[in-house]
């Protein structure tokens, strides 16, 4: 729940302005963090079929690449799947110093620069290049569905309010199209956590007439959902 009260105050006070809607065809499904891990991102490429990574590109337009920048990034790209024959002296005349990766094998990446880079738009990349930001994403139709999100609150570390290692949040919507004759059933709640291998607990509240906290209500689910994450996201 939210900790400060007069902050909740303010959440009721600004609804119009939190309640968003969106015209979009497609709605986020699920996105994770991927750790800079060969197997990991291996497996994740498999389960999602992409990953999007940065990295640090000179912008050569080469069909091996690799560089021993370390520590800093400056473009996007698409990791579309891998290559573990790939030989590490392919990458030698990818990079100023002539180095070589520790290694062979390659990710294959979709660029963004258009068919003229490497080769069509996509190149090899070596398992040896500094990635950082990898995550994978699943989307799916929105098919009429009515989507309520509000996004902020959530970057926050639990020791700034509590002594102990958990800590609770709350979101609060107001049903758009439910009346007398109507209702709306929901189908699914989306939470995001920074950190893997954490615990979350899950309950639903209908709130009473001007609640006085987000759980100042009837819990609408007899038991919490309860789960564990295996990736940040």
């Amino acid at each position: 729940m939210f900790p400060n009260t007069n902050r909740y105050d303010q959440l009721l006070d600004n609804y119009d302005e939190i309640y968003q809607e969106t015209d979009a065809t497609y709605v986020l499904k699920e996105a994770i963090f991927v750790p800079n891990e060969i197997d990991a991102m291996k497996e994740n490429i498999l389960k999602y079929g992409s990953l999007i990574a940065s990295y640090f590109s000179t912008t050569e337009s080469n069909s091996y690449i690799y560089n021993t920048t370390r520590d800093k990034t400056n473009h996007v790209i698409t990791i579309i799947g891998y290559d573990d024959t790939i030989s590490k002296n392919l990458f030698y005349n990818s990079n100023d110093t002539h180095t070589l990766p520790s290694r062979d094998g390659a990710w294959i990446v979709k660029n963004s620069w258009g068919t003229s880079y490497g080769e069509d738009g996509y190149f090899y990349m070596s398992y040896d290049q500094y990635l950082s930001d990898i995550a994978a994403m699943s989307f799916q139709p929105k098919n009429n569905q009515q989507l309520y999100y509000y996004d902020g609150g959530a970057a926050v570390n639990a020791s700034n309010y509590t002594n102990s290692s958990s800590i609770q949040f709350a979101n609060i919507f107001e049903v758009a199209n439910a009346n007398e004759y109507q209702t709306e059933k929901l189908n699914a709640v989306n939470v995001g956590i920074a950190s893997a291998s954490t615990s979350y607990e899950i309950q639903i509240y209908q709130l009473n007439e001007q609640p006085k906290s987000p759980v100042d209500g009837t819990p609408l689910l007899t038991t919490p959902i309860q789960g564990q994450t295996t990736y940040a996201g």
